[in-house]
């Protein structure tokens, strides 16, 4: 990120906060992938998508 986009930090926060409550619906909700490591969020996914 460069010092600009520090600045307007709280512009992007609410975008994405604005960008969820209109893209999350009960068809397709958003799923957090909880994982520090690439590979174990990979897994998380599918493992997701396959149940």
């Amino acid at each position: 990120m460069d010092l600009e986009s520090l600045t307007r930090w709280e512009d992007y926060s609410e975008a994405k906060d604005v960008m969820f409550a209109h893209t999350d619906t009960k068809q397709s909700p958003w799923f957090v992938v909880n994982s520090d490591i690439k590979r174990h969020a990979h897994l998380n996914c599918i493992n997701h998508l396959l149940l």
